[in-house]
């Protein structure tokens, strides 16, 4: 999908054009909505009946789900949570209504009910610090109420998400804290979040400095298409994430060239809120700040932005749609 940054970052759309592609994906976001409760409705009680597998994996809007149980349900939060930023960064500059936000953010966050994404309870805040850090000095009251809908957000969603499992509260917490922080390994494989990185460097040594540095070649650590290192590894993970498997495909240089990509786009982002006095550029340009830290958020809980074409979609636009601001930017300065 790098394609879709290509061509907004060097074919000319006039605002008309980028203006109906920002309402295409805002009803996208609306959309996900009913999907979801079709979904829960209609195809999770037969997953449920034919599989016997967690009905709520299977909730992941129109991001995709496979039929015998799971879903890129974190993929459809984060998208939601993204168009989120948009919106609030929009009527933090005064270009968005009160009233449309009140009416829009719920139709965006219902959805995280009717999934299983725990990463919810991180991704929420992790986008109101973002987006509403320069408040804290500045306008603390605005802050201070941001802070406070996004905490009720998060632990009305939390409680919920907890809520689902038949254990107690504290024991799913602990549950949840030993599969991705402690030894025990996610799901089937033997590897977690956090283990899967060291892993990778209790593997690396003077004995193959190309590996460590270059890596071993594109789709070697893919568990699915049997790359080498993963049939090496096989039942490990390896590929769990996307740190992970751009490390053992990549190596240390490849991966610091794909971090480059957040760090410019950040800095791109920055210079354009300082310098742009078009309210909307301005609240666009913070919010693509919170989008990329929810994005290398994700690069440590998932790998889809590798493998799933859906997210991949939104990576790319989001970076592309920062070009094309930029590029306008500077031909509007230099006038």
């Amino acid at each position: 999908m790098c394609g879709i940054l290509f061509i907004l970052s060097w074919t000319t759309f006039d605002e008309r054009d980028i203006y109906r592609w920002k309402i295409f994906f805002l009803i996208v976001a609306l959309v996900q909505l009913p999907t979801s409760i079709y979904e829960l409705l209609v195809f999770a009680p037969l997953l449920q009946a034919t599989w016997g597998v967690a009905a709520v994996d299977l909730v992941a809007g129109t991001f995709g789900a496979q039929k015998q149980g799971g879903g890129a349900n974190g993929e459809m939060s984060l998208f939601l949570i993204i168009m989120l930023a948009f919106l609030f960064a929009r009527h933090k500059q005064k270009v968005l209504s009160l009233k449309w936000l009140i009416w829009l953010s719920p139709v965006l966050i219902v959805p995280f009910f009717l999934g299983e994404t725990k990463a919810i309870i991180v991704m929420l805040p992790l986008m109101f610090v973002v987006l509403y850090r320069h408040e804290i000095f500045t306008r603390f009251h605005y802050w201070l109420l941001g802070f406070i809908v996004a905490t009720i957000v998060t632990v009305g969603t939390g409680y919920y998400l907890f809520s689902l499992s038949s254990r107690p509260i504290d024991q799913y917490f602990e549950q949840v804290i030993n599969y991705n922080f402690k030894e025990k390994g996610y799901a089937e494989y033997h590897l977690n979040r956090t283990t899967v990185l060291t892993f990778w460097v209790e593997k690396q040594g003077l004995h193959d400095p190309v590996s460590f540095m270059f890596g071993n070649g594109l789709g070697t650590s893919h568990t699915l298409t049997g790359g080498h290192i993963a049939k090496s590894y096989s039942g490990y993970g390896i590929d769990l994430t996307l740190v992970s498997a751009m490390l053992w495909d990549v190596g240390v240089f490849g991966f610091s060239l794909f971090v480059a990509i957040f760090v410019s786009s950040w800095n791109c982002a920055r210079k354009l809120w300082r310098e742009s006095v078009i309210p909307a550029v301005r609240a666009d340009a913070i919010a693509i700040q919170a989008s990329l830290s929810l994005f290398a958020f994700h690069l440590f809980y998932r790998v889809t932005l590798l493998e799933l074409i859906s997210i991949q979609i939104v990576f790319y636009s989001i970076l592309g749609y920062l070009a094309w601001l930029y590029r306008n930017h500077t031909a509007t300065t230099f006038k």
